[in-house]
Formats: structure tokens, C-alpha cells, sequence
């Protein structure tokens, strides 16, 4: 999944104040998605292990239980994941919160 790490990198680059920079992130987190949406079960393995990777995990945690119906084991760790992103100290915890309420409103659990 070298592709998705390359488009992980494009996200890391943004620039809020450059137009053309938010919209090459806009670009690449479509194609992450597109990438997970259109994964076999042979690629979701591999993606699965991207779950330990430092920067791809706080996409692809989102994308996968957004995508797919996934091993319990590995919904917990995506859930995880976003439950550490939230604790942060940074603008995008507030984001994340908001995901996890969302997310647990959709299961009945809020």
C-alpha cells in the first residue's frame, strides 16, 4: 500500500493559507478513501497493518470503519485510534470528538 503511505504525505504537507495546497490534500484524502473503498480482502490485510503506522493511522482508523465492516478486533483498534487522537492537545481533537459522538449515535451507544 505504498500508494496510500505516498498519499499520506500529501496531507502532511498542507498549507491551510494556499488554495492549491488544500486542494492537493482534498485530492489525496479522496483516493485514500477510494483506495480503502475498493480494497479486496487481501488488501484490507495489508491496510489493517498500516493501523500501526504513525501517520497513516489517523486516516485510515476513519476510513476503514467508514468503509467496511470490519474484524471486531480490528474496529477496536480503529476506535482506539481515534479515541488517542481525541485526548490530543491540537485543533483536530475537537474533530475527532465530534467523529466519535457521530459514530457511537449511529450504533445507538450515545
Amino acid at each position: 500500500m505504498s500508494r496510500y503511505i505516498e498519499l499520506v504525505k500529501v496531507t502532511e504537507k498542507t498549507e491551510y493559507g494556499e488554495r492549491k495546497s488544500v486542494q492537493s490534500t482534498n485530492a489525496a484524502v479522496d483516493e485514500m478513501y477510494a483506495i480503502v473503498r475498493a480494497a479486496t480482502n487481501d488488501e484490507l490485510e495489508t491496510l489493517y497493518e498500516l493501523l500501526n503506522h504513525s501517520s497513516a493511522k489517523r486516516w485510515l482508523a476513519h476510513q476503514l470503519i467508514e468503509c467496511h465492516q470490519l474484524p471486531k478486533n480490528i474496529e477496536n483498534k480503529c476506535i482506539e485510534i481515534v479515541e488517542s487522537l481525541a485526548k490530543e492537545d491540537s485543533i483536530e481533537s475537537f474533530g475527532e470528538e465530534m467523529w466519535l459522538q457521530e459514530w457511537k449515535s449511529k450504533l445507538g451507544r450515545a
